[in-house]
């Protein structure tokens, strides 16, 4: 059976670098450059999760999404009084308004001490801060390029990209108040919390499954490289 090769980067590129850290960071693992390398697939990283974590195929435990949803109506219950009514299915717009939404996520996310997702910002605001960026390099170069020439006046456009870049996400950064695709229901929001704190979360509730590692991984390879979960089997090839 040929492998499904899942995205452009090769184990090497930076891609999967990022791919390597967030797995360490979830997992709380050490994967050496020489393990790395021998990974070519996501059932070669998996296996290789599961010896670093110290899990056999066979364990079975409680299940760590139901203890991190009661864990997320708990907070919920105590830092926004929200009521027993909220479900998996609850869409969080419905109980975390705009106004006040940023300073509600850091609350919880103290309150669960958990690495939450970060909020995102519109998309129509992306692309007007990436054409004032755009703009501001362009201009910066047009007007220094016939004094000083094009090699020096490329390094002061380049200077004005990383300041321009730093402006825009700063200025735009309390706008930031949307709610990724993949977290917008309370379901979303415990999946993507146990992938994002998959070691916090496993030793708080003694919940050592290998379907939750799989789940896990799974999420992180389809987030990181940007391809849709059901490519994400065992056999698909990283390389």
């Amino acid at each position: 059976m040929s492998h499904v090769v899942l995205g452009e980067d090769a184990i090497m590129g930076l891609g999967a670098v990022e791919l390597v850290m967030e797995i360490e960071e979830s997992f709380d693992i050490d994967l050496s450059n020489d393990e790395a390398e021998r990974i070519e697939t996501v059932g070669d990283l998996y296996h290789a999760i599961l010896v670093k974590t110290g899990q056999r195929a066979g364990d079975t435990d409680r299940c760590l999404t139901a203890a991190t949803f009661y864990e997320l109506r708990r907070a919920l219950q105590s830092r926004l009084e929200i009521d027993e009514g909220v479900q998996p299915k609850t869409r969080l717009d419905e109980f975390l308004p705009r106004r006040g939404r940023r300073s509600a996520w850091r609350a919880l996310s103290r309150e669960m001490d958990l690495r939450f997702p970060k909020l995102q910002r519109p998309s129509w605001l992306v692309v007007l801060g990436c054409l004032g960026v755009t703009v501001a390099t362009i201009g910066t170069y047009l007007r220094f390029s016939p004094a000083i020439g094009s090699g020096a006046s490329g390094i002061v456009a380049l200077l004005a990209l990383v300041f321009s870049t730093a402006t825009a996400v700063t200025i735009t950064r309390p706008f930031a108040l949307e709610t990724d695709e993949s977290f917008q229901t309370i379901r979303g929001l415990v999946q993507t919390l146990v992938a994002m704190n998959y070691a916090k979360l496993s030793a708080r509730h003694q919940s050592q499954r290998p379907t939750d590692v799989w789940n896990v991984l799974q999420w992180i390879v389809a987030e990181q490289l940007g391809v849709d979960k059901e490519r994400v089997t065992p056999e698909a090839s990283l390389v």
